[in-house]
Formats: structure tokens, C-alpha cells, sequence
């Protein structure tokens, strides 16, 4: 069995993964609730409280896995020398996704 390192106790991807889980579950039903309200033909005011929600939902995931993946390449920029300006493209094409 390999041995963790710091690294591995810092960014452990299945924590992080497991972690998203219950936003990804909780957007899933928003969505599925919308379709619901658009198929009993709701008022639109309610349907748009709802897209709302869900898109708040999205927007918290994404951060989350935004910032998560945001120390990763910081902490192996510092890491490993040799990779840090290829750590930094990935961290530079980051901040260009979440602005668009």
C-alpha cells in the first residue's frame, strides 16, 4: 500500500469528489422540480424562483471546485519547480473559464 504524503492528506480527489455530492444531488432535484412546475404549468414567477435556486446551486459547486482545484495547482507549483509555470497556465486558464 503506498504511503500518504502531505500532498495526498491535502487534496485527497475522493474526499473532495464525495464532498460535492450532496450540491450535485440537491441541484438534480431543483431541476427535476422545474421541469415538474413547467409540466403542471405553474405560474412563471415560482418556475423562475426556482431556476434561481438551482443556478445559486451551480455557481456554489462551482467554486467549490474551482477553489479546490485552485490549491492544487498552487500547493504543486511550489511543489515541483520544474512544473510551476505549467501550474500556472492551468491556474491562469482557470480564472479565465469562471469570468466567462
Amino acid at each position: 500500500m503506498r504511503q500518504k504524503n502531505i500532498f495526498d492528506m491535502l487534496f485527497p480527489d475522493t474526499e473532495n469528489h464525495k464532498k460535492v455530492i450532496p450540491g450535485l444531488s440537491r441541484i438534480i432535484g431543483q431541476i427535476e422540480g422545474i421541469k415538474r412546475m413547467v409540466e403542471n404549468n405553474r405560474p412563471a414567477e415560482e418556475i423562475l424562483i426556482q431556476i434561481k435556486s438551482a443556478r445559486k446551486g451551480l455557481k456554489s459547486l462551482e467554486n467549490t471546485v474551482f477553489n479546490t482545484h485552485l490549491e492544487y495547482c498552487l500547493y504543486a507549483a511550489v511543489q515541483d519547480k520544474a512544473n510551476a509555470v505549467q501550474q500556472i497556465e492551468k491556474i491562469s486558464k482557470l480564472f479565465d473559464q469562471a469570468s466567462e
